[in-house]
């Protein structure tokens, strides 16, 4: 009976020492599991909660909608009302880029503010990632302005003044259309003599050629 007994509390010592060792560890393990999948998966579905380094449920920045930390940066979905932004939820999209989809992207580098992707859909101008000056044409930020037209300060391709194909600004013509002449920076209307006809390339007055006596 003795060694029965013996036995006995052998055995209960052993299965305390199993309890310490192994036991309590495994079920803190599944705990601290469990809580990590908690804030992790499920309460960010439902109250925008972290799980911080001390392993503890923490609330979300007020402006994220889900977070992997405590900071406004931390941001990993937004809600309805604001756009995701390089790790923030945000009213509005910052200049150079454009809201699809709740999110914010990038505009073209050629744009500085655009409403979508793609070079021609630029709202204005500046200079360029490459630092080259662009100007606003027909939703497109180009470095050169098309013939009729002079890049203004407000960077835009504005034009010429009428029959004006190069100037520096609208009252200053460097070279007229065809039929017209400069004076005082505009363009007007070449006016020849009886018997003369504009030219057709240089702004000056041709003589009418003489009719043929054998027709």
């Amino acid at each position: 009976m003795h060694n029965q007994a013996s036995a006995v509390r052998l055995g209960s010592a052993q299965l305390s020492s199993m309890k310490r060792t192994f036991v309590r560890p495994l079920m803190w393990s599944m705990c601290q599991l469990f809580l990590v999948g908690l804030c992790k998966y499920i309460l960010p579905l439902f109250s925008g909660e972290y799980l911080s380094r001390h392993g503890k449920c923490h609330l979300c920045y007020a402006t994220c909608y889900k977070c992997v930390g405590p900071e406004k940066e931390d941001c990993i979905s937004c809600p309805s009302s604001r756009y995701f932004e390089d790790g923030q939820c945000v009213i509005r999209c910052q200049g150079g880029r454009y809201a699809m989809e709740r999110q914010c992207h990038l505009c073209h580098h050629t744009c500085q503010e655009c409403d979508d992707g793609g070079p021609d859909n630029c709202t204005s101008c500046d200079k360029d990632k490459f630092q080259t000056d662009r100007y606003h044409y027909r939703g497109e930020c180009r470095d050169v302005c098309p013939e009729g037209f002079f890049h203004s300060w407000r960077k835009r391709c504005e034009v010429c003044s009428v029959n004006c194909t190069v100037c520096t600004d609208f009252d200053r013509c460097l070279h007229c259309s065809p039929s017209h002449y400069l004076r005082d920076g505009l363009c007007v209307p070449l006016e020849c003599g009886e018997g003369e006809t504009p030219h057709q390339v240089h702004s000056t007055c041709s003589l009418l050629s003489p009719p043929d006596p054998h027709f």
